[in-house]
């Protein structure tokens, strides 16, 4: 959709929206009603989904009666008892998120000001995870790099376990499954187009100034991970920033 928002003589302001809205499911399965857990396939659910346990937090100190139970001790992972039978066994996995976003849209607007433009594009995908492998965990350590936001007895998170140098943590693969939904400033560019009767000095049609970047803003629920990438490290989306000219003879 292409909207005229406002016009007069020396300001203008025009936009355009695109949506898109995606709605994926499986209906039907060889196997009849039943999901098929070996290729990933579930009924009622997209294509590409994660089955797993849900982690729900950390066991914490005040926890320890609690995570007993289950055969934990605070600091481990602590996983939803999704039968509610009193311990974490292969049927307690679901489907914990979906790689297809539930909608996607982008929003541009150019403004103009006399000799001034100013144009940025605004990019959301919204409703995916993604799997953002944290190889930088290290889980069979006393320690781990300051980057992550690890349990220990002073620092009471929910986000990573405490690092164990004996390994043996458990649900590592939890940890992956993080919101993919963002948005992104695409690109903005602000120019000045210099009067008429200056370029009449340097026998010139025009000369535009500007500056732009691309891709210089990212509100995401990832710090380390380009969500739009999926997690992946080997080619993050890159940032560049430009100063130029257009100069008409």
């Amino acid at each position: 959709m292409n909207t005229r928002n406002i016009e007069s003589a020396n300001f203008k302001w025009s936009s355009a929206i695109t949506f898109t809205h995606n709605k994926e499911s499986i209906e039907q399965l060889a196997t009849g009603g039943q999901d098929d857990i070996a290729d990933g396939w579930f009924i009622g659910y997209p294509v590409s989904v994660f089955f797993d346990y849900q982690k729900i937090g950390i066991w914490q100190t005040d926890e320890a009666d609690q995570a007993a139970k289950y055969g934990e001790v605070p600091g481990e992972i602590k996983i939803k008892d999704q039968d509610g039978d009193g311990k974490i066994t292969t049927s307690d996995r679901v489907v914990v998120g979906t790689a297809a976003p539930k909608w996607s849209g982008g929003f541009s607007n150019t403004f103009t000001y006399k000799g001034f433009d100013l144009n940025f594009y605004l990019f959301a995908r919204v409703g995916q995870m993604i799997n953002a492998n944290y190889l930088r965990f290290k889980s069979g350590t006393t320690e781990n790099q300051a980057l992550h936001d690890y349990w220990t007895p002073e620092n009471s998170t929910n986000a990573f376990p405490r690092p164990n140098a004996a390994g043996g943590v458990q649900y590592l693969s939890t940890l992956q499954y993080v919101s993919g939904s963002f948005l992104k400033l695409r690109n903005v560019t602000l120019g000045y187009t210099l009067p008429e009767a200056l370029m009449s000095r340097f026998k010139m049609s025009s000369i535009r100034l500007y500056v732009s970047a691309v891709n210089p803003l990212t509100l995401s629920h990832t710090k380390d991970y380009d969500p739009e990438r999926g997690g992946s490290e080997n080619f993050p989306m890159t940032k560049s920033f430009l100063i130029g000219a257009n100069i008409d003879l």
